[in-house]
């Protein structure tokens, strides 16, 4: 599958990650099934049985691929009404530009996370906390690695900075 022309975006939107998705099940001939909402897994001796809203599935290994873009989930916390800053879920973050400057604090030790810090930390002064350790530093030197790469049709983007602070 063909990358993002270059002088895009280092990440693509929301809707091209969509188009890219739907081309590849359509090129793959992927057995996708939506909507479609687990309510348990359960082992069954060497497989898995899933109980869905489609009835049950017979399986011998879960990815577990919550979609959870479709309801992103911003927490309650005291003081938020008092905070003068922009708080946004990674499914709205667009690019690092937004950001130029400021001091950021991207929450949470997954992928999007630490793609949205090594992204950020070009152009802001970050911190990143998240609730418990994480794979790190190996997810950060991931997003690091992932984001100098150089495309075929382009040269590697400049390295990250580290963060200015982190809990893991």
């Amino acid at each position: 599958m063909p990358r993002p022309a270059p002088g895009g975006p280092e990440f693509p939107p929301r809707d091209a990650v969509v188009a890219y998705l739907t081309d590849y099940e359509r090129r793959y001939a992927l057995p996708v099934h939506r909507p479609m909402r687990v309510a348990a897994v359960a082992r069954a001796g060497a497989s898995f049985v899933v109980a869905t809203n489609q009835g049950p599935w017979r399986a011998r290994a879960v990815v577990a691929a919550t979609g959870s873009w479709g309801q992103p989930f911003l927490p309650e916390y005291a003081g938020r009404e008092l905070f003068g800053g922009k708080q946004l879920h990674s499914a709205q973050y667009r690019q690092a530009g937004a950001f130029a400057g400021q001091r950021v604090l991207v929450v949470g030790g997954g992928n999007s996370g630490a793609q949205i810090l090594a992204d950020v930390s070009r152009v802001a002064r970050t911190t990143w906390a998240t609730e418990r350790p994480t794979c790190c530093p190996t997810t950060w030197m991931a997003a690091c690695f992932l984001t100098r790469l150089p495309s075929a049709t382009g040269p590697a983007l400049s390295p990250p900075r580290p963060p200015a602070s982190a809990t893991w």
